[in-house]
């Protein structure tokens, strides 16, 4: 069975490398193309070795085997990084800032815990319980749990990857065959409450707050 071919195709992001693909629809039997789009030339490389050798980290050479697959959330993520987050014209284009943030809490955080793990594995109880232990063990370069509200970003940014990936219908839309809800997220729960209390500070104070928070290390917070 063909493995597919990859190439070079210019798109609104820039010139993106894809990967072409048959497999045999379930509703008819028949073989048909599928195509993926493996991620930005700038980026991988120009050369084929490049591009397959990104095909292979995001497990999409299992597309050309069957017509159902099972992504992992590391599939999911770095299609919604290439053709969502650095997006630069049309519907959704993101500020540097919060391009930069969400890079940061994909490999700081969401990437190393779940990437590996396959989307439809990922249930809202285990999504949960990560949250409770980002939030009660001391973790990162800190050494420090994370509050709420900056958990409360790792659980958008996981959400908006699987809502990413509904549009792309790279998993299903709605709900599995066992009536689960596709973006698990959605049912994690998390704390929206907060200690917020306000203090004064004077603006030199505030100069050196900024100049502290202004970091790749603390950004997050």
């Amino acid at each position: 069975m063909s493995k597919g071919t990859v190439s070079k195709k210019q798109r609104a992001q820039g010139l993106t490398w894809i990967y072409r693909f048959q497999v045999t629809r379930a509703s008819d039997g028949k073989r048909v193309e599928r195509t993926k789009v493996v991620g930005l030339v700038k980026d991988l490389g120009s050369s084929e070795a490049a591009a397959w050798r990104e095909v292979g980290r995001l497990g999409l050479d299992i597309n050309s085997q069957s017509d159902r697959t099972e992504p992992t959330f590391r599939g999911l993520a770095e299609h919604f990084r290439q053709n969502e987050l650095r997006k630069e014209i049309g519907i959704g284009v993101r500020a540097k800032e919060t391009v930069s943030t969400a890079e940061l809490i994909l490999n700081n955080w969401l990437l190393p815990r779940w990437g590996n793990t396959k989307a439809a594995e990922m249930k809202p109880l285990q999504i949960e319980a990560w949250f409770e232990t980002l939030t009660s063990k001391p973790i990162g370069s800190k050494k420090a749990p994370l509050s709420w509200a900056s958990v409360a970003k790792v659980k958008s940014i996981m959400s908006q990857v699987f809502r990413h990936a509904q549009r792309h219908e790279l998993i299903p839309a709605t709900v599995n065959q066992d009536g689960r809800p596709t973006n698990p997220v959605v049912l994690a729960r998390s704390e929206s409450g907060s200690d917020y209390e306000a203090v004064v500070v004077s603006p030199e104070q505030m100069i050196i707050i900024l100049n502290e928070l202004n970091n790749p290390e603390t950004r997050l917070e």
